[in-house]
């Protein structure tokens, strides 16, 4: 099955079963490049309309800006290391009423700003929580700094925190909190 996508200057044929490989949602793969040290350089293109909607008024945008490309980090996908290189487009919000002049195309698992992906910081998260034991090693682990392993840490640990304790029927001296 092939689907087609914008890409640049013209219609590019973009394979969907690689697609699946790299499972980012509103995202398809353009092509793959070996890379140096033997990973591969996966080129991503918007495969979503809904990505070029404001996100401060939510109107689409037909209105190019221009091209850029961002290199969102992703959990690694075997041995070889993997990177990923986002070909998206900055538009133009051209609604009289909206006070936000341009904005570049974000995706529910590549959040605006964002470096990372949502998986790669839950899988942070659930590291540290479950297996890792200390933030350093899950950091090294998945070439996070502290800091950001950390805040993956807390959003991870916050739900389940913010729940109510069940009903104390004895309290002993390993039950307290």
């Amino acid at each position: 099955m092939v689907q087609r996508t914008q890409f640049l200057d013209g219609v590019q044929q973009v394979d969907v079963g690689a697609d699946r490989l790299v499972n980012l949602q509103g995202l398809a793969v353009h092509r793959v490049d070996l890379g140096e040290a033997g990973g591969r350089v996966v080129h991503l293109l918007t495969a979503t309309g809904a990505a070029a909607a404001c996100p401060a008024c939510g109107v689409i945008s037909t209105s190019l800006k221009e091209r850029t490309s961002t290199r969102p980090r992703d959990i690694s996908y075997g041995s070889a290391p993997l990177c990923l290189v986002w070909h998206k487009n900055r538009w133009r919000c051209r609604e009289r009423a909206c006070p936000r002049a341009s904005f570049t195309e974000s995706l529910p698992q590549v959040p605006p700003r964002s470096r990372l992906t949502t998986r790669l910081r839950a899988a942070c998260g659930a590291g540290i929580a479950d297996g890792f034991g200390d933030v350093a090693a899950a950091g090294a682990h998945f070439g996070l700094s502290w800091p950001i392993a950390h805040a993956a840490f807390i959003t991870h640990t916050t739900p389940a925190l913010a729940a109510p304790l069940p009903p104390v029927c004895v309290l002993g001296i390993d039950e307290i909190r």
